[in-house]
């Protein structure tokens, strides 16, 4: 819902109900209905991602290797994780599936692609050794549905054990 469809409806809640039922049934046959984009990365791959983007930093510092001897010619910027978000992964994620966010990035398959497409040419350019996307294993599970867990459960508390059915032969 947007600002402006949230003052509508508090402006028809404050008249009479009678009215304000009318005017909002009136309302909702033009509203127009927006898909929910599923797929999406979640806050943990995002985490993920600026993890990445800190461990090519951190592998590019230790070569030695600033960005003037990546892509921009006569000036020194030092690689930061920021500065490997704005000038590795953005450019690689507009050209090859054309979002502007982050947000807008499905789970695994595209990120996962990123970041092979950004490892990839450091090796081969710069001689970077590579390493695998982050990924914590049990949020995965987690988040495919596969079971709960109380890695990182900050309330402790403590999830049962997955028991399989029995007697069902």
């Amino acid at each position: 819902m947007t600002l402006k469809e949230l003052k509508i409806l508090q402006q028809f809640c404050s008249t009479d109900k009678w009215h304000a039922i009318k005017n909002i049934l009136a309302w909702l046959e033009n509203v127009e209905i927006v898909e929910e984009v599923k797929g999406t990365r979640t806050n943990q791959q995002n985490n993920a991602l600026h993890k990445d983007c800190a461990l090519i930093a951190e592998k590019l510092n230790e070569a030695g290797k600033d960005w003037k001897a990546i892509i921009k010619e006569g000036i020194d910027i030092p690689v930061t994780k920021d500065s490997v978000k704005r000038l590795l992964w953005y450019p690689t994620m507009k050209v090859m599936y054309g979002h502007e966010s982050t947000t807008q990035l499905k789970k695994v398959e595209e990120i996962d692609a990123i970041h092979e497409t950004i490892m990839r040419r450091l090796m081969e350019a710069h001689y970077i050794e590579w390493h695998d996307f982050p990924h914590d294993p049990d949020k995965q599970k987690e988040e495919m549905g596969g079971y709960k867990t109380n890695a990182g459960n900050s309330k402790g508390y403590e999830y049962p054990e997955y028991q399989p059915v029995t007697g069902l032969e």
